[in-house]
């Protein structure tokens, strides 16, 4: 795809190329040393280099807030490489965790009106090891497909109601990433919406633990544990990454250790029945139950209280970090018309699917 890339940018054809990128994890040997293939990070840089408006990147991946200390860096360092060029999505009101993992591209060629698409895609994550790349073919389990789709421009696209979601999802997490740094009004929005949202699901928390039987106290205390994950995802997603690191390092002083997001997930059940067992394999009582769901509340709390008194929106590009800056400066050059070309391709997507 990548040829498709510049021979349409030196032939100044219109064009769009989209890639879209989803794992759990990434790691800096993941997207700059898989052989085989083109490096992710030397792929994006060049293509951007060639067509800033003919080339979108969107990231959905796990807030690095979320993992143990080293991993925690190696997430973060690889994050810190593609976010001054890509729409990156950290955060999701209606996830926990990200294990949606695949590479797909997609390149429109509206001067030639042709169509091409390849997809990587199973279960594998943005690490060497999951690209199976490394010395003897030691990787993971994993499953590999790839197409490539040559016809009129999505008068014979196959599978049309499956490119309108993942289109619909790029448009999203595009759009939102670019109103939250562009709109002051929308990240206001944004933020008192998602604060009232949290709110309301640690307020029923609250009132399960006030007296319940084991298997909802341990009901709560994984939603509990879950939420404490979810808001730290949260800030670390907004705009303004020098205030909210600033935040996030003030939160982890006071001393609450992040749980494993793994081991919370196979926690959560609606199975009363199953969260007894779980509850006698962990050797957790009413009281012990109790008392940590409230730590982990009093917790989040404290993160959304501290964001009311000061984040302010208006004030937001005060703390933009230099990677934010440099990223500012390719939204403007480059978010409308990225998202007035997708609009474009969606709407046609829609009249095939229909």
């Amino acid at each position: 795809m990548e040829s498709e890339v510049e021979k349409c940018a030196n032939s100044k054809h219109e064009f769009l190329t989209v890639l879209y990128v989803s794992s759990y994890i990434i790691s800096t040997s993941g997207i700059s040393s898989f052989r085989g293939a083109t490096a992710l990070l030397d792929l994006v840089s060049r293509a951007i280099n060639l067509s800033p408006k003919g080339f979108i990147c969107v990231v959905r991946t796990s807030s690095p807030k979320i993992f143990p200390r080293n991993l925690r860096k190696l997430q973060q360092r690889a994050i810190d490489k593609l976010r001054s060029y890509c729409y990156i999505r950290l955060y999701e009101p209606t996830e926990f965790v990200n294990h949606a993992k695949f590479i797909i591209g997609y390149h429109f060629c509206f001067s030639e009106k042709v169509f091409y698409h390849g997809r990587y895609y199973g279960s594998t994550n943005l690490t060497c090891s999951g690209l199976a790349y490394l010395p003897r073919n030691l990787g993971n389990y994993e499953e590999f497909a790839f197409s490539r789709i040559r016809a009129e421009l999505l008068q014979k696209l196959r599978g049309a109601r499956g490119h309108e979601y993942y289109m619909r999802e790029i448009r999203s997490i595009l759009g939102s990433k670019y109103n939250l740094y562009t709109d002051k009004q929308s990240l206001k929005k944004y933020l008192d919406d998602r604060i009232q949202d949290l709110q309301g699901l640690l307020s029923r928390i609250e009132g399960v633990v006030k007296g319940t039987t084991r298997a909802q106290l341990f009901q709560a205390y994984a939603e509990s544990l879950a939420l404490y994950l979810h808001t730290l995802a949260f800030v670390d997603d907004l705009p303004g990454r020098r205030l909210t690191s600033e935040i996030l390092s003030e939160v982890e002083r006071r001393g609450v250790q992040a749980p494993d997001p793994l081991e919370v997930e196979a926690m959560l059940t609606d199975s009363e029945e199953v969260a007894n067992e779980l509850a006698d394999l962990l050797n957790l009582t009413e009281e012990k139950l109790r008392s940590e769901t409230l730590s982990y509340v009093s917790a989040c709390k404290y993160v959304l209280e501290v964001l009311r008194q000061r984040y302010r929106a208006e004030e937001v590009s005060r703390y933009y970090d230099e990677v934010e800056k440099r990223f500012i400066e390719f939204l403007r050059e480059n978010g409308r018309a990225h998202l007035e070309a997708l609009e474009k391709i969606y709407t046609e997507i829609l009249k095939r699917s229909g």
